[in-house]
């Protein structure tokens, strides 16, 4: 601030005394002889001193590559914690399909007394086995005592054993309810593992082209940083030489207006590259589950360079396509959902059958002894009880429904999968031919920004020579600056292209 109230009591002295030439004199012709150039250095110092400080970047800074930043967000992110539960869910929910063929225990007890006479007294305890093949095998034991006993309830009166089996062989043959729901619980077991890539596939997306927006605002910053500077020393030589009589009062206005066009430029750097810091903070997060901020120190990666060996070849594109079908989680989960809606498919297919339960008990008047004689076919000939139950609808409205109704929802998800498919394929050569076009404007941009950058160069040496003006040198330099942050937008979309070839193909998301 002492430096530039000094320039003022110097300027003001000077334009007061000197004698003007007569170069600065057609200068001035617009604004008067001596109050017009007094005017106008006021009104530029009053201008000089609302622009803003020069962005500084901190010697200390710590540059947060793309792999690094990515490892934060799959280890932290909630969301990349919420893909991690899906597969414990899938395995919970094979748990509960394999309880459905838990053996357990069970006992009925029905007991009358009244007037001090025990009717009837009936028990029997026992344990129950589903089988996978539609079965189910029971042991157990009876007792029933009572003076008013139903005869066909009479057991011995140490009670009595059985020992049986119960078959589905009518509806239930093929496959039944716990069945079904076992294999279901078994595909959604392998589909969560696509389930779960599917989930990070979207979210590494997302946080990568955060990420190159970050990226990209931040070498737009340098470059309307090194921009400010070459302004504010071209405006100081620009002053000095208009203080030796060198140049016309009107090239300080022209070389301060292209300052302060630059400083307006700069200042929207800052603000986008804040704004992108904070968008990219959104997938930042600590391991206790606490959101966090990019800090003021750390910077991205240079879009300096782009590697143009990562350019799919056709050969590539056309094993990525073929492989989408194996590998695309949208596309896995789809074919599993497919499988799933078949097994339900065949389910009420069984329906269609009527129901016949076979029962056959074996009994026994000794405790955990049923083979007393040694010819075993009397035995089983002789201490049994066995039956079956038959029921079925008349018209099968019920089942007919059911069924029609599964093989729909089967061919509706078939449509869904060939649309998918399609889709795919048509993101990917999208994202590829984005590729390709970027390649060329990336070597346009970079050719021209260099040509620009000469002509720039050449531009300064005619005006030093007293061949050129301040008006065609901040022309240049404002083309040169449209160029430069044209090519890092280009830059920063075709690594963006990159990242949705890996996301269109579905394998941003595998670990």
């Amino acid at each position: 601030m002492k430096r530039k109230n000094i320039f003022i009591f110097f300027v003001w002295k000077r334009t007061t005394v000197r004698t003007l030439s007569p170069s600065e004199k057609g200068g001035m012709r617009l604004f008067g002889e001596g109050a017009g150039v007094r005017l106008l250095m006021l009104f530029l110092l009053l201008l000089f001193f609302q622009l803003p400080l020069h962005s500084q970047t901190s010697d200390t800074t710590e540059t947060l590559s793309l792999n690094d930043f990515l490892e934060l967000v799959i280890a932290y992110h909630p969301l990349a914690k919420q893909a991690d539960l899906i597969p414990q869910e899938a395995r919970q929910r094979l748990v509960t399909a394999r309880g459905g063929f838990d053996p357990f225990l069970f006992s009925t007890l029905d007991n009358k007394e009244f007037s001090g006479t025990e009717y009837f007294f009936l028990n029997e305890t026992g344990v129950k086995v589903p089988l996978w093949l539609g079965m189910e095998v029971r042991g157990g034991y009876a007792i029933n005592r009572g003076d008013f006993l139903n005869p066909e309830n009479t057991l011995p009166a140490q009670g009595q054993m059985l020992a049986g089996l119960s078959a589905n062989i009518g509806q239930g043959l093929f496959t039944d309810a716990r069945r079904t729901a076992l294999r279901q619980a078994k595909i959604f077991r392998e589909a969560s593992r696509f389930q779960r890539i599917a989930l990070l596939n979207d979210l590494l997306l997302a946080s990568t082209h955060d990420y190159w927006h970050w990226a990209m605002y931040y070498n737009i910053l340098i470059v309307f940083n090194e921009a400010y500077d070459i302004s504010q020393q071209q405006f100081e030589n620009v002053k000095n030489a208009f203080l030796l009589g060198d140049v016309p009062a009107i090239d300080t206005l022209e070389a301060f207006i292209q300052l302060q066009d630059i400083s307006f430029s700069l200042n929207q750097a800052q603000l986008q590259f804040a704004n992108a810091g904070l968008q990219l903070s959104n997938h930042l997060w600590s391991e206790n589950l606490m959101p966090l901020r990019i800090r003021n120190n750390q910077i991205p990666e240079r879009l300096s360079e782009v590697n143009f060996d990562k350019v799919l070849t056709l050969d590539s594109l056309n094993r990525i396509l073929d492989a989408i079908a194996e590998f695309h989680p949208e596309i896995r989960q789809l074919q599993y959902a497919i499988e799933q809606l078949d097994a339900e498919r065949k389910l009420k297919l069984e329906s269609l059958k009527p129901r016949v339960n076979f029962n056959y008990n074996l009994l026994s008047e000794q405790r955990f002894r049923f083979v007393s004689q040694p010819d075993i076919a009397t035995v089983l000939s002789t201490n049994y009880k066995w039956g079956f139950d038959i029921s079925m609808p008349l018209f099968w409205g019920q089942g007919r429904g059911q069924y029609r109704l599964a093989q729909l929802k089967v061919k509706e998800a078939g449509y869904q999968l060939d649309f998918k498919n399609a889709e795919v394929s048509n993101k990917i050569q999208s994202f590829f031919n984005d590729l390709i076009t970027l390649r060329s404007q990336i070597e346009l941009f970079d050719s021209a920004a260099d040509n620009y950058r000469r002509l720039l160069a050449a531009e300064r040496i005619r005006f030093d020579a007293g061949e050129s003006s301040v008006f065609l040198i901040n022309t240049r330099q404002l083309k040169l600056l449209e160029f430069q942050t044209k090519l890092l937008e280009v830059k920063a979309r075709y690594n963006m292209a990159l990242a949705g070839i890996a996301w269109a193909s579905g394998m941003m998301g595998v670990q």
